[in-house]
């Protein structure tokens, strides 16, 4: 029974570990931000409810093991590893949010420079001429934005932009 419930403590922490790791991630572009945002909200609305009740779990469980059985203390601080992840995890969100807000100021400057070498290049002008979707593809080409010449579906995700200007 303690080497279940150390496997099930271990798992927690795992987990904590896990959702720590991907919410400090920085995205490398503008839809890994959003694909980020969304798990770190995710995880506020839905998973850090359903962790807390496991943890409860664990430490009643963890509980009746010290009142029945001899735990040694190896085993007992690395329990304590998994309880601390729930008071450091809302630290955590706080840093994916400052993370959050830095690149995505720094992603609507990249697309302010990238609006403002369209409208320099009366790209904009174009769609008119040309129509939104072979434009779409004037602009993908000239901005060297992706290695293939065919713009992605319906959507334009921007990250790290270099524009050169003639």
């Amino acid at each position: 029974m303690i080497t279940l419930a150390s496997a099930v403590l271990c798992s927690l922490c795992e987990e904590f570990e896990e959702i720590a790791q991907k919410a400090l991630t920085v995205p490398a572009n503008t839809k890994e931000l959003m694909e980020l945002n969304a798990y770190v909200k995710k995880v506020e609305s839905e998973t850090m409810y359903a962790l807390e009740k496991k943890l409860i779990t664990a430490r009643t469980t963890l509980a009746f093991l010290v009142e029945h059985t001899h735990l040694s203390s190896a085993e007992l601080l690395s329990n304590t590893n998994t309880f601390t992840w729930s008071d450091r995890l809302p630290n955590i969100v706080d840093e994916h949010r400052a993370i959050y807000a830095e690149k995505r100021t720094q992603y609507e400057e990249g697309l302010k420079v990238c609006l403002k070498c369209l409208l320099d290049r009366d790209i904009i002008g174009q769609i008119g001429a040309f129509g939104l979707k072979q434009a779409a593809k004037v602009i993908w080409r000239r901005l060297h934005l992706w290695e293939k010449s065919e713009p992605p579906s319906n959507t334009m995700f921007f990250g790290p932009v270099e524009v050169h200007t003639e």
